[in-house]
């Protein structure tokens, strides 16, 4: 009884392969685990319902990526999803190939440009023994307040709560 039990499991699940002439390949599986996913949470579905891996990542939180988003090369995943629609092995190869080169000259590019934009905007002097970069900054780039991320000396010059004169610095009542 067992016999015909394992080959009816063994056909649902996806097994490759890897025969004398194959590559050996990435998986898909090989993601970083987020700590959150580590813990088990029972969700109630349906049986009907088509519960996919996007909808398991919102139930671990609203923060946490599907594994499509997460992965850092998406070709992998397409070149993943032809081989499980039947697709000739070296063909989508080749298709996988192309594609990640592409990406990487537009990354490459974007990367460059954005350098460039950024050494426009600054001004240089160079002296015996520094450099210096100046930059234009726009006051509306602070915030309300004057301590948005964008401002200048956000972290500087501006001394935490407890270290300002008159600060209580010793707890008055417990919580």
């Amino acid at each position: 009884m067992a016999l015909p039990y394992s080959k009816a499991v063994l056909q649902m699940l996806p097994t490759h392969d890897c025969g004398p002439d194959q590559e050996p390949f990435e998986p898909i599986n090989d993601i970083h685990v987020h700590s959150y996913t580590q813990q088990q949470i029972f969700l109630p579905v349906s049986e009907s319902r088509h519960f996919t891996r996007a909808d398991a990542a919102k139930a671990f939180g609203d923060h946490i990526l599907p594994p499509e988003k997460k992965l850092w090369v998406p070709e992998l995943l397409q070149f993943e999803k032809e081989m499980a629609e039947g697709a000739n092995v070296k063909d989508a190869r080749v298709r996988f190939l192309q594609a990640t080169a592409k990406s990487e000259q537009e990354l490459a590019a974007k990367l460059a440009e954005s350098d460039k934009a950024e050494q426009a905007r600054n001004v240089r002097v160079n002296t015996d023994r520094f450099q210096f970069r100046f930059e234009e900054i726009n006051v509306d780039s602070s915030g309300k307040n004057g301590r948005h991320i964008r401002g200048v000396g956000w972290r500087y010059g501006v001394p935490l709560p407890d270290r300002k004169k008159g600060a209580i610095k010793i707890p008055t009542r417990a919580e």
